[in-house]
C-alpha cells in the first residue's frame, strides 16, 4: 500500500481535546519513554511551549512539541513523533514547522536531544539540517543544533 501523499496534511496547533488521540500516539511511538498525560496536560495549557501536529481528517500522524525560555534566543525541539505507518516527510513538515513558530518568537537557533534509542527523530531532524554540536554529549544523548536564520541575518 503506497504512503499517504504529505500535501493532504494539515498542520495547526494541538488543541485540549487532541489529547487522548496525542497520547496513543506517544504510546506506539515511544513506549514507557514518551510522555505522561500531566506532561501533555501542562505543555498543552502552558505558553512555554508550542505543540504542533499534523493531522489528516480526524487522525494525527505526529507531533512536535517546541519549548521556549522568556528571552532565550534558543528554541528547544522537546519530542517529536510520527505514526510508523505515516509517510516520512511528516517529521520534516512538522520540523519545519516547529522552526516558524521559533522565528516568530525571535529564537536564533532550534536544538534538539535524544537519547541513542530514538533513531527515528534523529534521522528526521538531520534531513531537516540539524547538525551534532561538536564537545557536547550527555549520558549517551545526542545533541543536534540548526541556526534559524542565515549567517548575518537579522531576526
Amino acid at each position: 500500500m503506497p504512503s499517504p501523499r504529505p500535501s493532504a496534511l494539515q498542520i495547526r496547533a494541538a488543541r485540549a481535546q487532541d489529547l487522548p488521540d496525542l497520547l496513543t500516539l506517544d504510546q506506539r511511538v515511544n513506549g514507557a519513554d514518551g510522555l505522561s498525560r500531566r506532561s501533555f496536560k501542562r505543555f498543552l495549557a502552558g505558553t512555554g511551549a508550542v505543540m504542533l501536529i499534523a493531522a489528516r481528517s480526524k487522525a494525527i500522524a505526529g507531533y512536535a512539541l517546541v519549548l521556549f525560555r522568556p528571552r532565550c534566543p534558543i528554541a528547544r525541539l522537546y519530542a517529536l513523533a510520527v505514526s510508523p505507518q505515516d509517510c516520512p516527510a511528516v517529521g520534516e513538515i512538522l520540523i519545519a514547522a516547529a522552526e516558524t513558530a521559533a522565528r516568530k518568537r525571535r529564537c536564533k537557533v532550534m536544538r534538539f536531544a535524544a537519547a541513542d534509542g530514538s533513531a527515528a527523530a534523529l534521522v528526521h531532524c538531520r534531513k531537516a539540517g540539524f547538525a551534532d554540536r561538536p564537545g557536547i554529549a550527555r549520558r549517551g544523548a545526542v545533541q543536534l543544533e540548526k541556526p534559524l536564520y542565515a549567517a548575518g541575518a537579522q531576526p
